[in-house]
């Protein structure tokens, strides 16, 4: 199949134009150190119960307030909201193939993400994404790369929407060999534009 690319802005994934292979690096486990505690002297059982009714009082009126907002950052197929965000602070390994991305940073992919409705302008689109096989070796850089070159030149680009844009890249990202050693076997292959949120149309064929 041929490159991806040409006269729509977007460089083939595996030529000397295309953006560098981002890696994916993960976060360091966190962990949370006690602190001492006050113990209470009096506190009554009726005044434990009334404090508790108050909180329980407080958080259903701001739940209730809050509205359709609550359920924004729990699954990337959420409903969108008016302003067109379907989900808020994702992380890039729960991703969908085809979900657009609002103010995605190419310079840091582990970052969370906020998915968007493809007509709400955005700036980057996955456009597709494979798993290696679980109990695969370390294959090495080179023919991660390769894979995801043949991952992108193989997605089917909607070649009209992609001609309103210029400044587009496509942008792969692999595995390194320490995210490989925590279970890491996620290639992606992602649409960035150069000029930010501009994008407001999928970039892939149906």
């Amino acid at each position: 199949m041929p490159p991806v690319g040409g006269p729509y802005g977007l460089p083939p994934a595996g030529t000397e134009q295309a953006s560098p292979t981002r890696i994916r690096a993960r976060a360091a486990d966190r962990s949370v150190s006690g602190s001492n505690r006050k113990k209470l002297l009096i506190l009554g059982a009726a005044g434990l119960l009334l404090l508790a009714l108050l909180i329980f009082a407080i958080v259903s009126i701001v739940n209730a307030l809050r509205g359709d907002d609550t359920g924004r950052g729990a699954t990337p197929g959420s409903t969108p909201g008016a302003d067109g965000i379907i989900a808020e602070n994702i992380s890039p390994l729960e991703l969908e193939a085809g979900a657009c991305i609002l103010g995605f940073d190419a310079a840091n992919v582990s970052a969370d993400v906020t998915t968007v409705t493809c007509t709400t302008p955005h700036n980057a689109q996955l456009l597709a994404t494979t798993s290696l096989p679980e109990d695969a070796d370390f294959p090495g850089e080179a023919a991660l790369n390769a894979s995801g070159d043949e991952l992108c030149n193989s997605v089917p680009i909607d070649e009209d929407a992609a001609a309103g844009y210029s400044g587009l890249t496509l942008t792969q990202v692999t595995p390194t060999s320490g995210t490989w050693a925590e279970g890491d076997r996620r290639i992606d292959c992602f649409v960035v534009s150069d000029e930010g949120n501009v994008i407001t149309d999928t970039l892939l064929a149906e």
